[in-house]
């Protein structure tokens, strides 16, 4: 049965999950599948790469914002693109986009583009 997850992350002790823990259970993630960390983006994260192995066929991840998933834009792209081939449904909460296992989906939602272009600026 497919399940869904959460992602919170803040890079500092200092820093509070709670905007993040609201918007995750707020878009239907149970509290118990929130995977919780206060590290940078910049160093190794145990508990996403923990919940990456942990994702199945059918599973959605969700996330914050799109940083969640990665260092920089590129990273998270990996992370998005990976997680489609897999057949794990992606969701940021602080956009309109979704990864619903169509070629370019990630591309054509995360940039603005023109009405006659799904490609990035």
């Amino acid at each position: 049965m497919p399940s869904v997850w959460g992602y919170a992350r803040v890079s500092r002790e200092d820093q509070q999950l709670a905007l993040q823990l609201d918007a995750l259970e707020a878009a239907g993630v149970p509290h118990a599948n929130i995977v919780k960390e206060k590290e940078s983006g910049a160093r190794q994260r145990a508990g996403f790469e923990a919940l990456l192995e942990r994702l199945q066929p059918g599973d959605s991840l969700v996330a914050w914002k799109v940083d969640r998933l990665g260092r920089d834009a590129l990273a998270a792209l990996v992370v998005a693109r990976d997680l489609d081939r897999r057949g794990v449904r992606v969701v940021i909460t602080t956009s309109a986009w979704t990864a619903r296992r169509r070629p370019g989906a990630w591309c054509s939602a995360s940039w603005p583009s023109s009405p006659s272009s799904n490609a990035p600026p």
